[in-house]
């Protein structure tokens, strides 16, 4: 499967033709239905977590760790788990940057969403998803 078959949900129209929010709200749905990364998981994590892997996606390859390596490396000092985890292009196509950039969007997403369930809970208003 092509970085560009991954960036859409089967049976959808090529990602030239998606907006960004689109593809970003596709993969989001992407890594709950695929990866099992639900609401529930993400309560696990400090949304914080999920926002410096976003950050790492959104690095240029060639600033992801610049101290370590003359090559980009995988995780960055930022990542924030596991490095099993951490699956940005190394040496990417304008497909593979722009498919690191939607993996990006939809871990800023889930810290968003994750940051509104806190919020709401606390508040005692219930689920804010």
């Amino acid at each position: 499967m092509s970085n560009e078959d991954e960036a859409r949900p089967s049976g959808s129209e090529p990602s030239a033709a998606k907006s960004g929010a689109k593809l970003i709200a596709a993969e989001r749905t992407r890594q709950v239905e695929v990866e099992g990364w639900t609401a529930e998981h993400d309560a696990e994590h400090d949304p914080e977590e999920l926002a410096r892997a976003a950050a790492c996606y959104a690095l240029p390859t060639w600033w992801r760790d610049p101290i370590k390596a003359t090559e980009p490396q995988c995780p960055p000092t930022l990542w924030p788990g596991e490095a099993r985890y951490c699956k940005p292009a190394k040496c990417p196509s304008r497909l593979d940057r722009v498919r690191d950039l939607v993996k990006a969007g939809a871990l800023i997403a889930a810290a968003i969403d994750a940051i509104q369930r806190s919020e709401s809970a606390a508040s005692g208003k219930g689920d804010a998803a």
